[in-house]
């Protein structure tokens, strides 16, 4: 459900104000969206391209992750005949999260 980040064109606008859910923005930090921006994009390989994404603030939690590291085939998987899958790998001790794009293997549930 997206956040009422927005208002309505209409200041007395009576409720429901959207034609979709919206839920309001909150400063408790369990509820609070992870925000992350775009940081670089680098081709390491022929086939490969890795791209990172930082952090926008703490949230002023223990900040688990501060960077994803996305790592992608140069060629769109799914040309090749097949849905995109991924793993997500988090190495203890280190704030940074990898994301490995790959082919989906047979049988594997797409949710």
């Amino acid at each position: 459900m997206p956040l009422e980040t927005f208002k309505p064109w209409v200041w007395n606008a009576r409720p429901p104000r959207f034609i979709f859910n919206a839920r309001w923005v909150t400063n408790d930090p369990c509820e609070a969206p992870h925000v992350f921006f775009f940081d670089s994009i680098e081709k390491r390989s022929i086939n490969e391209i890795v791209t990172s994404y930082v952090r926008a603030a703490p949230r002023g939690l223990s900040d688990y992750v501060t960077r994803i590291t996305v790592f992608s085939s140069a060629t769109k998987l799914n040309e090749k005949g097949g849905s995109e899958c991924c793993d997500i790998v988090h190495v203890d001790g280190k704030d940074v999260a990898e994301v490995k794009l790959r082919t989906c293997m047979k049988d594997e549930i797409i949710a």
